[in-house]
């Protein structure tokens, strides 16, 4: 058979559509490229970052602050130790002994009264059969009765002293009640106590003209010094709690020979020494922030503790009242008779 009769199959069957091919996106150079994690690449960070976690954060912050409550409350103590005469503790006690209300007129058991020594927001009261002390605001915080027939009262911000001279036992006292009996071998002369709690007892002394020992607040000795052919009338004690200074007196040719002399604890030689020939001491005291005040027969004398420096002030009249503070001092003289 001729080759144009054979059957053609699919003669007028179209070809077959091409697929359209969409043209691609232009890209957008904000888009953010995804990427797998396979084909991801961990750029290291040039900045030396460190994270922290939050909790830690706020604890070393917490603790931080804490290290500063504590520093500032430190300094506040030490600041108040140096300006409170006995102490923030002491003084502490002491504000809350006399807190509250009592009544004035206060009607006293006692026929006679001695000595009346004010600290500020409480004084200390001496009767003949009675040691007291009241607030301002009337308030008892003391009493004690002392048996004394010629009780002699020594006061300071951290508590008092009562004794009577010729006996054996000094009273030590805090304002709220008595802390010590101290028993003492020979006869009591003096005594004086600081603001710190520092108390020396002047006592008579075999073999000796005197001698005078000092006591820390807690009643132990913690210095001793003989005076061997002078007289010891008294006692006062160095704020600083290291050193004392003792009036002594004898008499030759008919002329007393006086001197205030400053011993430092570790030695019983005296730092130095101030004479007062031709007159009489009749006290010392620390009471005022200048040194140590001496009371004389016809005058005021300030001494300076750390060098021998001295102000005088002589009167034609005799001494008979001298009042020391840490403001000020007051000096009142009579007329001779």
């Amino acid at each position: 058979m001729p080759d144009y009769r054979k059957k053609r199959r699919n003669r007028f069957m179209s070809a077959t559509k091409k697929a359209k091919v969409r043209p691609a996106a232009k890209s957008n150079t904000n888009d953010i490229k995804m990427t797998s994690e396979k084909n991801r690449k961990v750029k290291k960070n040039p900045v030396n970052m460190k994270v922290v976690n939050g909790g830690k954060f706020e604890r070393q912050k917490r603790f931080k602050l804490l290290l500063a409550i504590v520093a500032a409350l430190t300094i506040l103590i030490i600041v108040l130790e140096q300006i409170l005469p006995a102490g923030i503790l002491k003084t502490l006690s002491n504000t809350l002994a006399i807190m509250g209300n009592g009544n004035y007129p206060i009607e006293l058991e006692s026929t006679d009264t001695i000595d009346v020594k004010p600290l500020g927001s409480y004084y200390y009261l001496l009767t003949n059969t009675e040691l007291s002390a009241y607030s301002n605001s009337g308030k008892k915080v003391l009493s004690y009765n002392h048996g004394f027939e010629k009780p002699v009262l020594k006061s300071s911000e951290w508590g008092a002293l009562l004794f009577n001279q010729g006996d054996n036992n000094v009273l030590v006292f805090d304002i709220k009640k008595l802390r010590d009996t101290v028993v003492t071998k020979k006869a009591v002369i003096n005594a004086e106590i600081s603001d710190s709690g520092v108390y020396a007892i002047v006592t008579e002394e075999d073999g000796y003209a005197g001698a005078v020992t000092v006591y820390d607040k807690n009643s132990d000795e913690v210095y001793k010094w003989y005076s061997a052919d002078e007289i010891i009338n008294d006692v006062a004690i160095y704020p600083g709690k290291d050193k004392i200074a003792v009036s002594t007196f004898k008499v030759e040719s008919g002329e007393y020979k006086s001197k205030v002399s400053v011993l430092e604890f570790d030695s019983a030689t005296p730092e130095f020494t101030s004479d007062y020939s031709g007159r009489l001491i009749y006290s010392i005291n620390s009471k005022n922030s200048s040194g140590i005040v001496v009371t004389t027969n016809n005058g005021v004398d300030f001494l300076r503790w750390k060098e021998n420096e001295k102000y005088e002030y002589k009167n034609e009249y005799d001494t008979a009242l001298v009042r020391s503070s840490s403001n000020g001092t007051v000096a009142v003289f009579n007329r001779k008779s």
